[in-house]
């Protein structure tokens, strides 16, 4: 018996409580991608998520009911399965994320095939998708860049990565699924990586901003796959500028432009604004673009920071870590703003403290409420908008 009945019982029941509440609000906000559990219970420490037809069960060795057990994988896999038969998802379409300890004890999850079968697809083979179908993401990376993605691609992922963004958005691997979000499409990964490519705790985050986008100058710092500035650029922003210091996403991040029929680029920067609309994604260390960026004399109307909550990449001498960088960070880019220029800033780090400094420097305003969505009771990040007119 791979699962306890009480502990199976315990399980149906909530996801059947959740259900009939976010079955009928999804429906009504049109949203087709949403957590179905938020590890509500403290034994049962997993989060399921649906994608659409697809669904994602993401859990980590040494917790809840898993803490004791023999086969913990096996168990959570079973989880996986039985919260698809609700949903009435085939097995095929049934993702399990399961994290294991690095060896040592170290307070880190393995982001590698061989230390953490990261994402396996349940209802096919049962084993993690083959590295090299998937650009060798799989694989363990050769310099450690911790945060919300886990994942530090190498510079070879990347060549090979842009090239597959300039290829029809529809050649799509079978672990890969073109999802839509607010009237738009993101390309998500279900079957190699630790994260997706689509933060769903960030769906109202993504809309609010985008009404402040009309045409405005973005930034996004730590854009990530770019959904920040998808919905900016869709929402008629004169120009989107994305940095992110990942080849693999940034490849990614032009991947969901180009599905959306929204130009972008790779190649320069131009000022913003200049000769209408542009979009540009532009793979960088963000504090080294930020320095060129006041060098230059750029500035923004918005600028959006989501930042991991700790980096160290072979790529960049910098280790950025959010509690202890987050205020020279965003002093800084108040050199960007315009007069009524804005940044929104948001962190997942547990325990984080915004530097009453800031308080002195702008205006400080908590997004955390409004931003939150209504499928996260967990509330997983914390956010701000500082306003630029406390500079007056």
């Amino acid at each position: 018996m791979l699962v306890s009945p009480a502990i199976e019982e315990s399980l149906v029941n909530r996801l059947r409580k959740n259900l009939r509440r976010l079955q009928p609000w999804a429906k009504r906000e049109g949203i087709s991608c949403y957590r179905i559990y938020d590890a509500e219970i403290p034994e049962l420490p997993l989060l399921i998520d649906r994608y659409e037809d697809a669904l994602l069960l993401s859990a980590r060795e040494g917790r809840g009911f898993l803490r004791e057990h023999p086969a913990p994988e096996e168990a959570a896999r079973h989880c996986a399965l039985r919260a698809a038969e609700l949903l009435h998802i085939p097995p095929g379409q049934v993702y399990l994320t399961f994290r294991r300890r690095l060896p040592g004890g170290l307070q880190k999850w393995a982001a590698d095939e061989t230390q953490a079968a990261p994402s396996q697809q349940v209802g096919g083979t049962g084993q993690a998708p083959n590295q090299q179908e998937v650009g060798g993401t799989g694989q363990a990376p050769n310099q450690q860049e911790v945060g919300r993605t886990g994942q530090a691609p190498n510079q070879q992922e990347g060549v090979g990565a842009q090239r597959a963004s300039t290829q029809a958005a529809t050649e799509l691997k079978s672990t890969q699924h073109l999802v839509r979000e607010g009237g738009l499409r993101f390309l998500v990964e279900l079957g190699t990586l630790l994260d997706t490519g689509l933060f769903l705790d960030h769906r109202r985050s993504r809309k609010l901003l985008a009404e402040r986008s009309a045409n405005k100058d973005v930034l996004n710092l730590f854009s990530y796959t770019a959904s920040f500035s998808v919905y900016a650029a869709a929402a008629g922003a004169k120009s989107t500028t994305s940095v992110d210091l990942s080849p693999r996403y940034s490849a990614w991040a032009l991947q969901n432009f180009a599905i959306n029929d929204i130009p972008a680029s790779d190649k320069g920067l131009r000022q913003p604004s200049e000769q209408g609309p542009s979009h540009v994604v532009h793979q960088d260390d963000v504090l080294a673009f930020v320095e060129r960026a006041i060098l230059r004399g750029a500035r923004y109307d918005l600028i959006i920071v989501d930042p991991p909550t700790f980096s160290n990449s072979k790529r960049t001498p910098t280790v950025f870590d959010v509690q202890r960088d987050h205020t020279k960070l965003l002093l800084r880019l108040r050199e960007l703003l315009r007069p009524e220029g804005s940044i929104f800033f948001s962190t997942n780090k547990r325990g984080f403290t915004l530097s009453e400094t800031l308080s002195r420097a702008f205006g400080v305003e908590s997004w955390t409420e409004r931003s939150s969505a209504f499928d996260f009771p967990s509330k997983p990040h914390r956010s701000w908008m500082l306003s630029s007119v406390a500079q007056r």
